[in-house]
């Protein structure tokens, strides 16, 4: 076998690129993505000429290359990514609200009720606007806010305007450099401030509203009389998932269920998707083109099957209301509904080109959805199963299958079903990794179990039951489901119990996420052999994932909280176990741990790497000693002895020595802190600050 030199690889690539010149406008949409990714990953809000002068290049390019063929297309590719990045920036802009830089304690807050979550217990988190906040000019008020407060002797309503004393703080930045960043999510839904209620919430008007907001508050009201329908035909925890797969509302499901179906790989069930709506659109065009069918008058003469495609987008469309619409449910309409247009018009429904056109809808409407987990697990899945199936004559392969026997047909289904189950758990591993920092390992087998059921019993009996809730008979669709979920539970909890049913990694570099991606692309949208470098690419990233080192030291922004990981790297420390246990939990994530492997700081002995007494910790790790105090005393013992040292306490100043020092200050200022001391005993800081920058939803409180 001859060697590959630089030069045949060049013959090789540009032979394969010249095969795909019809593929080349399947870039298209992801150069307008780019651009989005481009525009939210900035550590500085730029200047709007940079994407105008983009723009302008292009234009120039296609106007003074366009005798050359890949010149418009190239430059076509720019224009686009000019345009995502430039329709992002206008879309911060236009979502620009007041959002709270201070805590508030004990002010009276007034407002109307447009959304309502349930939680465990007897807790509800209310969504309030048309705001009135005490203390609060209104140049400063939000528009929005998320209260948490007890089930009061009269439900709430959406509509009703509502009055209550309450704790008011700015939405959460991340606890932790590479952290779930729930302030830029508050920043797009206009939520400025979250909180609590001390006491009750009093209603002052029952059901007002405006013209301009009657629809949707009336499908508000829809969506808490099927949840209640819901409640009132099943008992329990079939009761809350029930609830999650109808209207999206995840809240009421107990903590060890969640667990089961992440740890089982089925938590994409609980998640309204495309995999629901497809559902929910399907059944309804098999009922509609199956009852047309019987009417010989109409079949023969009349499209039956786009009269079907045009039902099932209306049931998707009700679905979709129904569940709320949510930036993920409405990605997840948009690209059923592109689907089922293309057969309306007569055009293949599930095609890369199709998918293109259905992502580019999306970001239109929403481009802040880039960044998100369910955006790119969604997209991943399904650009994973239409490249997979391209690469087979699938309809003969696979499902060809309903002529034959049926244990033929059986085998065909089984083996469709393990194909798509394995090309999507591959194409949405890196993604797990890099947003939750774990994979299922047995997830293939937990969905291969669980979505037939799903498909073809749980989701199809809750349409009926929210049909016949209707007239009062719910339990005709809503009892039997509840069967079916009992075993979609069951199924998750056995496989959650299987030895190493979760593979855990630490949290990665951005750019690892973007090596799989654009690898994983790459071997999606060419057909020819120059697809097999996107397959290099796409393992680099999963390696470099899997090898991600975590932090040492973990510091909250308030210098409240510390962590502190082992020297094994198998528990994690902290400063307290009650305290704030959500940051702590989410500090173990970001390490690759499970929070069973969370610990208190006096448990920790000399072999795990911390020595802590009354005036702070010494942490020790690859010969650095890294000095937390947490007293003015220890100040000059910590300078002289360590080689970092993190002082929590106001008005501290950096170590006279020259010794490297994170101030109290800088904590407030730059947020939670990390640091990572590699083999070599090269110390590496970084901090929320640093690594999201000055963005206009980066809020710091004071």
């Amino acid at each position: 076998m001859r060697p590959l030199h630089p030069a045949r690889i060049g013959r090789l690539f540009t032979a394969g690129a010249a095969g795909e010149v019809e593929r080349l406008a399947l870039w298209l949409p992801v150069a307008f993505g780019s651009g989005t990714v481009c525009y939210f990953t900035l550590t500085e809000e730029p200047s709007p000429l940079w994407p105008a002068a983009l723009a302008t290049c292009s234009l120039a390019l296609i106007w003074l290359g366009r005798a050359v063929a890949w010149v418009p297309l190239a430059a076509s590719g720019i224009l686009l990514f000019a345009a995502g990045w430039g329709w992002s920036q206008l879309g911060t802009a236009m979502t620009a609200a007041p959002m709270l830089e201070r805590e508030l304690w004990g002010v009276t807050v007034s407002g109307r009720v447009v959304d309502l979550d349930p939680q465990q217990g007897s807790s509800t988190r209310v969504v309030l606007d048309r705001l009135a906040i005490e203390r609060l000019a209104p140049e400063e008020t939000p528009e929005r806010v998320r209260i948490t407060y007890r089930a009061s002797d009269r439900p709430l309503q959406p509509g009703d305007i509502v009055e209550a004393r309450a704790v008011l703080r700015p939405p959460s930045p991340p606890v932790a450099p590479r952290g779930y960043d729930f302030q830029r999510e508050a920043w797009f839904a206009q939520i400025g401030a979250v909180g609590f209620a001390l006491g009750g919430v009093t209603v002052r008007e029952a059901g007002a509203g405006d013209e301009g907001a009657v629809m949707a508050l009336a499908l508000e009201r829809v969506r808490r009389a099927i949840a209640e329908a819901i409640d009132d035909s099943l008992d329990g925890p079939a009761a809350a998932l029930a609830v999650a797969l109808v209207v999206g509302e995840r809240g009421l499901m107990s903590q060890a269920d969640t667990d089961a179906m992440r740890a089982s790989g089925l938590s994409h069930l609980i998640a309204i998707s495309g995999l629901h709506i497809s559902i929910v659109a399907g059944f309804v065009f098999w009922i509609t083109r199956a009852g047309l069918a019987r009417i010989p008058a109409i079949a023969i003469r009349y499209p039956i099957k786009k009269w079907a495609a045009i039902s099932g987008l209306v049931g998707a469309l009700a679905y979709t209301l129904i569940a709320g619409l949510t930036p993920p449910t409405l990605r997840s309409f948009l690209m059923v509904a592109v689907a089922l247009v293309a057969m309306m018009i007569d055009r293949n429904p599930i095609s890369m080109r199709l998918l293109g056109v259905a992502a580019l809808l999306v970001l239109l409407v929403s481009p802040s959805v880039v960044l998100g987990p369910s955006f790119q697990l969604s997209f991943a899945a399904v650009i994973g199963l239409i490249a997979g199936f391209e690469r087979m004559d699938a309809r003969r392969t696979l499902l060809g299958g309903s002529s034959g026997r049926p244990r033929n047909r059986f085998l065909v289904y089984l083996a469709a079903a393990t194909y798509s189950s394995l090309i999507a758990t591959v194409a949405t591993t890196p993604f797990s990794l890099f947003h939750f920092q774990q994979v299922a390992l047995y997830g293939i087998v937990a969905n291969l179990l669980a979505i037939p059921l799903t498909t073809f019993c749980v989701v199809p009996l809750l349409a009926v039951g929210c049909v016949a809730s209707l007239v009062g008979l719910g339990d005709i669709g809503f009892v039997p489901a509840g069967w079916g979920i009992e075993g979609i539970r069951f199924i998750a909890h056995t496989v959650a119990e299987w030895p190493g049913a979760l593979l855990r990694t630490a949290a990665a570099d951005g750019w690892t996420l973007v090596l799989a991606a654009v690898g994983g692309l790459w071997l999606c949208l060419w057909r020819s052999r120059i697809r097999w470098l996107g397959a290099a690419a796409l393992m680099a990233g999963l390696v470099a994932m899997a090898i991600a080192r975590p932090p040492q030291l973990f510091v909250s922004g308030t210098g409240e909280a510390i962590g502190v990981l082992s020297a094994d790297a198998q528990r994690l420390f902290v400063s307290s176990l009650r305290r704030d246990r959500f940051t702590s939990e989410a500090w173990a994530q970001l390490a690759g741990l499970d929070v069973m492997a969370l610990a208190a700081l006096d448990a920790a002995v000399p072999d795990d790497g911390v020595r802590c007494d009354a005036f702070g910790c010494v942490v020790t790790a690859a010969g650095r000693r890294i000095a937390v105090g947490g007293s003015f005393d220890a100040v000059e013992a910590d300078c002289a002895l360590a080689d970092l040292v993190i002082l929590l306490y106001p008005g501290s100043e950096a170590c006279p020595a020259g010794t490297p020092t994170v101030r109290y200050l800088d904590l407030v200022r730059d947020g939670a802190h990390t640091v990572t001391v590699l083999p070599d005993g090269e110390m590496q800081f970084e901090s929320v600050g640093e690594h999201r920058g000055r963005r206009p939803w980066a809020v710091t409180s004071r």
